[in-house]
């Protein structure tokens, strides 16, 4: 297993359908997890020809490790990856609060943060 540091400078929307969807206290599908599953899929397939992101996974203090088990569309290899992800610090506190609200079992909207090198 190769461990990196990924590189995307991206922003992430968290859904209405990722809130309805999501599983509270369960890092790998909440509604952050669902949303960042969806970004990374997408990232992946258009930067390395990835398929398949298989778990996203949040802590309490609002890293996201992403682990995957990815066959490599371009060179036809699997390839096993281990990426983690700071959430960018102008956006940490919206992140941790949202979770601990859900998690709480409240009312949370769809929210936008982004994510860093």
């Amino acid at each position: 297993m190769t461990k990196n540091t990924a590189v995307f400078n991206s922003k992430c929307k968290v859904t209405q359908d990722d809130i309805d969807n999501g599983l509270r206290e369960d890092g790998d599908s909440c509604p952050i997890a669902l949303a960042m599953n969806r970004c990374m899929n997408n990232q992946f397939i258009e930067d390395y020809g990835y398929n398949d992101l298989l778990g996203v996974n949040v802590s309490g203090d609002g890293e996201i490790l992403v682990t995957s088990h990815k066959e490599c569309i371009q060179a036809g290899i699997d390839v096993d990856t281990e990426f983690e992800i700071e959430i960018h610090p102008d956006d940490r506190d919206q992140v941790l609060s949202f979770i601990t609200t859900f998690d709480a079992d409240y009312d949370v909207e769809p929210f936008i943060f982004r994510y860093k090198e």
